[in-house]
């Protein structure tokens, strides 16, 4: 059977703190990887002080083929495992657009993003919003309140979920209200992804 040389994106947890070596050999082999940053506010002699972070430092995303990861899972046995497909437990894919989504609004870089957890939980459909103005402009999410104070939540489900703060109520706008989604054809989803492989 011919291998499958589609690219997509996965999600690796790195143990060791191996993920610089990681995304040097990755990227020495021509493989794209995306290392979620944020920005930390402090304060030093007076002064206050941003230092870029790792959002989460045990997670990588990189962009292969399954052949591709299946063969990184041997050799690098010791330093990572793939998260997969709760029910086959298969390496779960992340579709194009939640990757993109995610990237949008992790990239920025902004001191109002923290990570939430792994999962968005038991919120409606009905609250997902598209974020129309500001640094997050184009993103879209699910408003959940938090000790009294409306927040976004982005990411990809069963893997990573930041939570963005201060978005005024103007700058939301629910999808429904802007367009009505359609899913894509050909392309597995990654609304199950979730588990690690061990």
């Amino acid at each position: 059977m011919a291998q499958d040389r589609t690219l997509y994106w996965y999600a690796v947890k790195v143990f060791s703190n191996k993920t610089t070596f990681l995304r040097e050999t990755f990227t020495s082999e021509k493989i794209e990887t995306y290392y979620p940053m944020t920005m930390v506010e402090s304060e030093e002699d007076g002064l206050v002080k941003y230092t870029s972070k790792p959002l989460i430092s045990s997670l990588l995303f990189i962009r292969c083929t399954q052949f591709t990861l299946l063969d990184y899972k041997q050799r690098f046995f010791d330093y990572m495992m793939y998260y997969t497909e709760p029910l086959t437990g298969k390496p779960g894919v992340i579709q194009d657009k939640d990757m993109e989504n995610f990237k949008m609004v992790t990239s920025v870089g902004g001191t109002d993003l923290k990570f939430f957890g792994e999962s968005i939980g038991n919120i409606k459909s009905g609250d997902k919003v598209v974020i129309t103005d500001g640094q997050y402009k184009g993103a879209t999410g699910y408003v959940k309140r938090i000790k009294h104070d409306r927040k976004v939540l982005v990411g990809i489900d069963g893997v990573a979920v930041v939570v963005i703060s201060h978005i005024p109520r103007e700058y939301l706008k629910r999808v429904s209200e802007v367009e009505t989604e359609e899913p894509e054809n050909g392309e597995p989803s990654s609304e199950k992804s979730g588990e690690l492989m061990s």
